[in-house]
């Protein structure tokens, strides 16, 4: 079970910084957790740049829950409590995280 001793908190956005917030990783890390700026994808993802007003040479860095697990050291562990927002792709995308999580 989680405990203080033992939780870790990610999170990961495409943005670092808004005029609300500002520096993501900054507040993150205030909270006692680590920001990466990268986005969530599922095996069968597609991005359509024009969905969000950003310029075609803009470059977004994806990576799916397994490489995510892989990177943060995170492969074969239990996740307790995942959070998720992604501007209403929620439900069309829930299935292939749990694909990926295999």
């Amino acid at each position: 079970y989680c405990t203080k001793e033992n939780l870790e908190i990610h999170t990961f956005d495409l943005k670092h910084w808004n005029k609300r917030n500002g520096n993501f990783k900054d507040r993150v890390a205030e909270a006692g957790g680590t920001f990466h700026n990268w986005g969530i994808k599922t095996t069968t993802f597609s991005f359509n740049t024009n969905d969000y007003k950003i310029p075609m040479n803009f470059r977004f860095l994806f990576k799916t829950f397994a490489e995510t697990f892989k990177e943060l050291g995170h492969s074969n562990r239990q996740i307790d409590i995942m959070k998720i927002d992604c501007e209403g792709c929620e439900w069309q995308s829930l299935k292939g995280w749990f694909q990926d999580y295999k």
